[in-house]
């Protein structure tokens, strides 16, 4: 975390030393905010408004910006009165579409809420492009062009050779069953489906495979830029011996039954019957009148689910229901 800028930066770690501000990804970065944080572009200072000391505005008193060239920058309970120059120029920095010469693009990863973001670094001296792309100097940051081309090759390869942490490997433990600490609802990576899924914890023993949330459990276990086709089935290849689909190459799915389901930088050749399948899982109704239970993600609701009726992991007063490819509540 860069405390000029206030923003999670990347750099090329020698693997010795160093100091504790160094994460393995930008969503373990990011947790150096607190959730409730907003502040001006580039750590830059905020405007205060004419005729008053504050550079406050608040949202719910539809109070805006009055002094020169600024604008409200939204936190949760507030906002900061900042420049809009300052912003235009961070914007070009972190724009996917400008910055690099034609016929290349920015080098971007995705986030854990599925979003893709330009590849940053303090300056280029941070060494923290690929291999084969190339870096540049912005305004504020320094970022990476690569050849489309290129790009697209280097994502495909990194998405075939994904490889997932060891404590996220462990088999499901539901711990030791003569306990006397409290049972709880946890969740644990499935290797099959790569889903983290709840399940029923007795307090003791169990393995490293055990989070005390979904979010917590994603963030460690799922990479930035991986996506899979549904509930963990195998790609479809299509008539020219591939996989992948869409990217720059804009590669269509032609084999049997197949849709072509985006990622990051590129996508995979899946199942539409497997889409369709765990399309049926994630239903909001589970019968006439019936509500699957759900986990609220941040104001987005899904249900909650298992990998089998075995995990014990529904709320009292509501029924277990083996899905096509998770178990689920119903109230």
């Amino acid at each position: 975390m860069d405390a000029d800028t206030e923003t999670c930066l990347a750099f090329k770690y020698s693997g010795c030393g160093g100091n504790a501000n160094n994460f393995k990804s930008w969503n373990e970065c990011i947790r150096c905010f607190a959730m409730d944080y907003s502040g001006c572009p580039v750590g830059s200072a905020s405007v205060k408004n004419l005729n008053s000391n504050s550079s406050i505005c608040e949202s719910h008193l539809n109070e805006k910006c009055t002094g020169p060239n600024t604008y409200c920058s939204r936190g949760a309970f507030f906002g900061k009165c900042c420049d809009k120059t300052i912003r235009d120029k961070e914007r070009s920095d972190s724009d996917l579409k400008s910055g690099c010469s034609a016929g290349s693009s920015k080098v971007s990863f995705k986030t854990s809420s599925g979003f893709p973001v330009t590849l940053l670094g303090k300056t280029c001296t941070s060494n923290f492009c690929p291999q084969k792309s190339t870096c540049h100097q912005g305004n504020y940051f320094a970022y990476c062009c690569a050849m489309l081309k290129l790009l697209f090759s280097f994502i495909l390869i990194c998405g075939v050779t994904a490889q997932f942490r060891p404590e996220c490997e462990h088999p499901l433990h539901y711990g030791v069953q003569q306990c006397t600490n409290t049972s709880s609802i946890r969740f644990h990576f499935d290797t099959d489906s790569k889903k983290c899924l709840a399940f029923k914890f007795s307090g003791c023993g169990g393995n490293a495979n055990n989070f005390a949330s979904y979010s917590e459990c994603q963030n460690f276990c799922v990479p930035m830029d991986y996506f899979t086709c549904p509930g963990g089935t195998a790609p479809v290849v299509s008539k020219n011996g591939k996989t992948h689909c869409g990217g720059m190459e804009q590669l269509k799915c032609d084999g049997p039954n197949s849709f072509c389901l985006n990622g990051p930088f590129t996508g995979v050749c899946c199942d539409t019957k497997a889409r369709d399948k765990i399309n049926a899982d994630y239903e909001k109704e589970c019968g006439p009148g019936k509500q699957k239970h759900q986990m609220d993600l941040g104001g987005i609701s899904i249900p909650l689910f298992g990998k089998t009726c075995d995990s014990a992991f529904c709320p009292d007063k509501m029924k277990c229901h083996q899905g096509n490819y998770f178990a689920y509540c119903c109230a």
